[in-house]
């Protein structure tokens, strides 16, 4: 029988669900500094060797958590964690304090004068003759992608997949923010100047501002690390990837070339077999999980025959499935597009799709539109019926809201779209081929169709009802591919339990949150979790954390 919930659990609890934020926080932020007693008074395993630099830009409680835990790997393997924290924050440090982090650095604000000059005039310049947008992403500045992150952060500003400098806020915006970026990023180099980190790990790196400090520290030879979550299959795991010259570009959620030799090097089991089934089992099922992108809850997993009904589709045709990206993410970040834009890239498959009757085609809007979307009519569907208009009867839109689970459209695709999106290794484990629109963390692996330009894409779109279902050769790459991204690249920790709200609560500041499993310093100086990472992030040459293999549990399973 379960241990009944203390009191403290029990006040935080309904603090979450009923008092205002401030007080939940406050509550909150007491256990934690109870419970984080191990992680103030653990002591290091080696003598001091480096200092260790966390970039953490919000107040978001659960990621001050990960960032802590993060810290705590590091200094029990030897470095001094230093965080890089906002002023204007109002939980940060204290929960890092809570946490035993003593050390803490703010962006430099004392950046002389012909410094600032000098980014005004590289603004100034790239303004000059109104550039469009391509033209922009790619200016560089000291190394860093400023022109980028700039493009980034305006589209999510503005919530759309098209950024027009004809637009006159859109060009207002840029003008101000363009200098703004390229202050910080001298703000940034001055800093590392006078921090000298030994390594540098960060979760976001894509927009203006803290953006550039990436790239510049990876200019001067530190080891740059960056942690995303690891997705909707696991609540209690990050992906770890070091930041290079050859990953800078890469989505984080990837496999490097040495990563990928291995996959394919390693003996196929009827184990692996099996557990790559069940992690799809367990990415679209009910179990609790990361609040991903995939959102699922409430959603069925329905026959193909009653999926087909439900939409209105012709049995007698295959099934072409666009999956559509959130417009204005991060996508951008991660590869070469072949349209300018992922609106333009929506709206030009679409145009291809009603124009190839031979098969049906289901525009699947991407369910993280569910919260991160205004209500009302979503940007897709703007920018389809502005340019498309009408669809025709063989073109089906399928809203975020549906009540098909994801997994249950695997049964009825024959093809698949996408630029760079998680089913673009999902479906290719099933033999559904899936065309891409861009480079990115899989494409030119082998068990996608890739297009070299607009022209070859929007081609193989005309004859999509030809494309033939991938081969048992094919179908094992991608299923290889799947199995090392999904169960050896998250690193998982046991040090925490984590803990999500439903979509309808994700507003709320605790929305998500963790809990420490291990609360004494000596429970803390023995966890593997913390000594594993430690260890992983210290070492430069491991592009990718994988989790050891112990083949005796059953022929591959992670230990």
């Amino acid at each position: 029988m379960a241990a009944a919930p203390s009191l403290t659990s029990r006040i935080v609890g309904r603090a979450r669900r009923e008092l205002g934020p401030d007080l939940a926080i406050r509550l909150d932020r007491e256990r934690w500094r109870r419970d984080a007693r191990g992680l103030r008074e653990a002591a290091p395993r080696v003598p001091e060797r480096g200092t260790a630099l966390i970039v953490s830009h919000s107040d978001f409680v659960y990621s001050l958590k990960l960032e802590s835990m993060i810290a705590a790997a590091l200094r029990l393997a030897g470095y001094r964690p230093l965080v890089l924290t906002l002023p204007n924050e109002r939980w940060a440090r204290s929960y890092f304090e809570a946490a035993g982090i003593r050390d803490f650095v703010t962006p430099v604000d004392d950046v002389p004068a012909e410094l600032l000059a000098e980014a005004d005039a590289v603004a100034a310049a790239a303004l000059a003759g109104r550039p469009g947008v391509q033209q922009l992403k790619s200016l560089e500045y000291r190394g860093a992608y400023v022109g980028q992150q700039a493009i980034s952060t305006l589209s999510r500003t503005f919530e759309r997949g098209r950024i027009s400098f004809d637009d006159a806020d859109a060009r207002a915006a840029l003008e101000r923010l363009l200098p703004e970026a390229l202050r910080a990023t001298i703000a940034a180099d001055l800093l590392l100047d006078r921090v000298q980190p030994d390594i540098v790990v960060f979760n976001e790196k894509g927009y203006a501002g803290y953006g550039s400090i990436y790239d510049l520290a990876l200019a001067r030879g530190a080891n740059v690390i960056q942690f995303v979550a690891a997705g909707i299959h696991t609540r209690d795991a990050l992906l770890f990837k070091r930041y290079t010259a050859e990953t800078r570009r890469i989505h984080p959620s990837s496999l490097s070339s040495p990563s990928w030799g291995e996959a394919q090097a390693a003996e196929w089991t009827p184990a692996r077999d099996a557990a790559l089934d069940a992690e799809f089992a367990v990415r679209y099922g009910s179990t609790e999980k990361h609040p991903d992108a995939g959102l699922q809850e409430g959603k069925e997993l329905k026959s193909a025959d009653a999926v087909r009904q439900q939409l209105g589709l012709d049995p007698a045709k295959p099934t072409a499935i666009l999956f559509s990206h959130v417009l204005w993410d991060a996508n951008l970040f991660y590869g070469e597009d072949l349209f300018a834009d992922q609106e333009t890239w929506l709206v030009e498959t679409v145009k291809a799709a009603c124009a190839n009757p031979s098969a049906n085609w289901v525009v699947k809007l991407h369910p993280a539109n569910m919260y991160k979307a205004r209500a009302g009519e979503l940007n897709d569907e703007v920018a389809i019926r502005e340019a498309v208009g009408e669809l025709p009867p063989h073109v089906k839109l399928l809203r975020p809201e549906t009540d098909i689970n994801t997994y249950s459209l695997f049964a009825i695709a024959d093809a698949a779209i996408t630029i760079r999106g998680t089913i673009g290794m999902e479906l290719p484990c099933f033999g559904v081929p899936v065309l891409t629109a861009g480079t990115g963390r899989y494409s030119g692996l082998g068990f996608t169709v890739d297009s070299a330009t607009r022209e070859e894409y929007l081609g193989r779109l005309a004859h999509i009802h030809e494309q033939p279902r991938l081969d048992a050769a094919t179908t094992l790459l991608a299923r290889r591919h799947a199995y090392a991204l999904f169960r050896l690249r998250p690193f998982t920790f046991t040090s925490y339990r984590a803990s999500f709200a439903d979509a309808a609560h994700l507003a709320h500041p605790l929305s998500h949150n963790l809990r420490l499993v291990r609360r004494s310093a000596a429970a803390i100086e023995a966890a593997p979790d913390l000594r594993e990472l430690g260890d992983w992030l210290a070492d430069p040459t491991q592009l990718d954390y994988l989790a050891v293999v112990d083949e005796r549990a059953g022929g591959g399973e992670p230990a």
